[in-house]
């Protein structure tokens, strides 16, 4: 597809803002349809190069986009006032942990429109999936969202905004860094997983965290230029799942990778390859059986 083709979507899901009674409500009216104008600004910023061309395109989409952004946020904000958001206090009944033998992988900045197209691709690699959303930790920078979504969240608390609206660790309220915010995770009985780390997912109760991606880190340094290399990061984290999926991890869920400790292991046919460097330790307790789509992993599980 091309540019006008990208502007023209853009323009057909910016024709009204989203509306709702609650932020509930107008969150489920993004996940049905308002996040394609968003994916559509990030399609048409990567089909141009140039300097002036990218300044063309960009002006075009702030012609279509700002009114419907502006509208939409102060439908949320009115909506929020009379739904209250979760607080802290909330945070039990939606705390992100990992049940006996899962692994969680955080996404810095992975949006959820950027979400769909990981999706996408992992269902091009005949990966099973499931997919649901959760409303964001306000405001919605790293400092503050990413400690919300770990198995950590209970120990951090916020303070007076800050420059960088950093939370504190509750106990010494010691500002949240990374160094901490790991100990924190590791604290709860999570592994925390290092690069491409498989930590030891045969262990005896054994449950993981690790993150990937460079979204958000790219996003500061390239600003709209980020768009040329969305389709690059996502092959990255899909690459990153694959990698342990063949050590034992079976299924991606919206928070994260989900591992089960079994005898036997259901994995894509496209994971082959990395199969041969499974540990010997666990290559020693499970027999691998391929499934080459969708269908034939469902039928498969049938016959079980």
């Amino acid at each position: 597809m091309g540019c006008r083709s990208h502007l023209r979507t853009l323009a057909e899901h910016s024709a009204l803002p989203l509306v709702g009674d609650s932020p509930d409500a107008l969150a489920s009216a993004y996940v049905k349809s308002g996040y394609r104008a968003d994916d559509a600004v990030l399609r048409a910023l990567a089909c141009v190069k140039t300097s002036d061309d990218t300044a063309a395109v960009s002006a075009a989409i702030r012609s279509i986009y700002l009114g419907w952004l502006d509208d939409t946020a102060r439908n949320f904000q009115a909506a929020a006032r009379k739904s209250p958001l979760p607080g802290r206090a909330d945070l039990k009944e939606q705390l992100v942990v990992a049940e006996p033998g899962e692994c969680l992988l955080f996404v810095d900045g992975l949006r959820f429109d950027v979400a769909q197209r990981l999706l996408a691709k992992a269902h091009e690699r005949q990966l099973l999936t499931s997919e649901g959303y959760r409303l964001s930790a306000l405001p919605s920078v790293t400092p503050t969202a990413k400690p919300a979504v770990t198995p950590a969240a209970l120990a951090v608390m916020g303070e007076e905004a800050g420059a960088d609206f950093c939370p504190v660790i509750a106990d010494g309220k010691r500002p949240v860094t990374a160094e901490r915010l790991r100990d924190a995770i590791t604290a709860t009985g999570h592994q925390v997983l290092h690069g491409l780390d498989t930590g030891l997912p045969a262990g005896e109760d054994a449950r993981a965290w690790t993150e990937h991606g460079e979204f958000d880190a790219l996003g500061h340094k390239l600003q709209a230029r980020l768009a040329n290399q969305i389709e690059e990061q996502l092959d990255h984290v899909l690459e990153r799942i694959i990698h342990l999926c063949a050590r034992g991890v079976l299924l991606f869920k919206r928070d994260g990778i989900r591992a089960w400790r079994a005898e036997s292991a259901r994995v894509p046919i496209s994971a082959r390859k990395q199969l041969f460097d499974l540990p010997d330790a666990l290559a020693t307790k499970i027999s691998i059986e391929f499934y080459a789509d969708a269908k034939d992993a469902f039928l498969k599980a049938l016959a079980e």
